[in-house]
């Protein structure tokens, strides 16, 4: 960090606006500053207080930043105080792992909401620096938002090459500079139903005014735990403790907001995570993702603003359980030792449990695979698969739910991978056409790097090879555009 204390003041007093993203204030200056003082990533920077002490003069003290420059005043609200504190230390010191899980940004579900420089046209006109440029507003940035909480219009994008921060730095120097692609709305707000739309408005206008540290301060994890468990217990979902899964099925099916909340799957978590979340065992991370569960279990945000003047109440009663003793587990139960001996132990019996499985198939053919791997025991029934029984010639059964679903996404996959690969050629996409960038922007882009899906994803693969550039074609394709 010793670069930090030699860089010397911009020339050019351009103070930060209230509002403004701070890692995208540094985007800006650079125009005018002597040095480039820009991060990597805009999202989730680190090492960033010596350059706001740097900058005192134009941007305020450290904690001025941190509340009316970042986003870190909404996801706080989120989070328990360790994670809370865990994101702060990563932003002002050295670089943490791990964030994107504690802001609920990660796992299957993670796709839905993409980090992507958004702008509000209209805000653009408003929202004006010292040097005559619209800034980019962190209430626009929150990543999930469709619309403009100010507003109401639909968040708008740039290309592909203007919104890459790292590798185009002079195509993100504010809020309206592009490289002459123009501004279009986000595709995903375009597509809404104008009742949706509503919806979506109001949860961007929540997310806007939480920004405000302000704003309802008792606004936080414990308290929307509190409210949910409030709200699902006078519903009838919640009851001595236990979740109602058919008054939670039909409560969410006739909820107008069921289709808001299918966009971020929050719908299709494991029954054991949701059930906790209903009973207020467990808090969503993801902002807006909370946003939605409560404006769906009160109707209105309006009410949910009400709740928390209150004061929201825990309806269930708590009890705390001691810690379990600690106790030395010897060598031969660890997970790894289990682990080898069972494979070893299959291995050895393959071509009994292979005949073992034909004789059923014969004598059941109407049970599905995971029915006939019930007759075995549980450490046999792990690496009996499907790829494994067809390997030994086995005639299987029609695949069930879990294995059409996966067909489904690899097809989903793999058209997505052809539209992209042909719009990408026949745009000015001036890079290499790869597999990352032809992932990019679908709901699940890390499939490929999953190993329950290894062997599954034949399409998805055949059209990565389909569209894929080597380094000889991006240069014919490149040149024969600039001739």
């Amino acid at each position: 960090m010793a670069i930090y204390k030699r860089l010397s003041r911009p020339a050019i007093g351009l103070s930060i606006c209230r509002g403004e993203m701070f890692t995208l204030y540094l985007r800006r200056l650079r125009r005018y500053a002597k040095h480039n003082l820009s991060p990597r990533s805009w999202l989730l920077p680190s090492y960033m207080r010596p350059v706001i002490e740097l900058l005192s003069d134009t941007v305020g003290s450290v904690d001025d930043v941190l509340e009316h420059n970042t986003l870190l005043p909404l996801t706080a609200r989120f989070l328990e105080t360790n994670d809370h504190l865990f994101v702060k230390a990563h932003f002002l010191g050295d670089p943490l792992h791990g964030l994107q899980a504690k802001l609920g940004m990660n796992g299957p579900r993670g796709g839905w909401s993409k980090v992507r420089l958004l702008r509000c046209p209209e805000c653009m006109t408003k929202d004006i620096g010292c040097c005559s440029n619209s800034f980019w507003r962190r209430d626009h940035l929150v990543p999930g938002l469709l619309f403009c909480g100010r507003h109401g219009v639909p968040l708008h994008e740039a290309c592909e090459e203007c919104m890459d921060f790292d590798s185009n730095p002079e195509r993100t120097l504010h809020a309206g500079h592009h490289c002459g692609c123009g501004l279009k709305p986000i595709k995903e707000a375009v597509s809404l139903s104008s009742a949706q739309a509503e919806i979506e408005i109001e949860v961007a206008k929540a997310a806007s005014q939480l920004l405000d540290s302000n704003y309802l301060p008792r606004f936080d994890q414990e308290g929307i735990r509190a409210a949910v468990e409030q709200a699902t217990v006078q519903h009838g979902i919640v009851s001595s403790g236990q979740v109602d899964k058919r008054a939670a099925v039909e409560f969410f099916d006739a909820n107008p907001l069921t289709p808001t909340l299918r966009r971020t799957g929050l719908n299709r978590v494991g029954p054991m995570l949701f059930a906790k979340v209903l009973r207020g065992d467990e808090a969503v991370r993801h902002p807006v993702e909370a946003i939605m569960l409560l404006t769906a279990l009160y109707g209105k945000w309006r009410a949910v603003e009400d709740v928390f003047h209150a004061g929201p109440r825990r309806q269930l009663p708590r009890t705390t359980q001691a810690a379990a003793p600690t106790r030395v587990v010897p060598p031969s139960w660890t997970y790894e030792y289990r682990r080898v001996a069972q494979k070893n132990s299959f291995e050895r019996d393959e071509a009994c449990h292979v005949l073992r499985y034909q004789e059923l198939r014969q004598q059941r053919p109407e049970l599905s695979h995971g029915q006939l791997k019930v007759f075995f025991p549980w450490s046999v029934r792990k690496y009996l698969s499907r790829t494994r029984l067809t390997q030994a010639g086995v005639d299987l059964p029609a695949p069930t739910y879990g294995v059409r679903q996966q067909i489904k996404l690899d097809e989903e996959f793999a058209r997505h991978i052809d539209e992209r690969g042909r719009r990408l050629r026949t745009s000015k996409y001036s890079r290499r056409i790869c597999q990352r960038v032809l992932a990019r922007g679908f709901r699940r882009p890390d499939l490929f790097g999953q190993k329950h899906l290894n062997g599954r994803l034949s399409k998805s693969r055949a059209a990565v090879a389909r569209n894929e550039e080597s380094k000889e074609q991006w240069k014919a394709r490149t040149n024969s555009r600039a001739a």
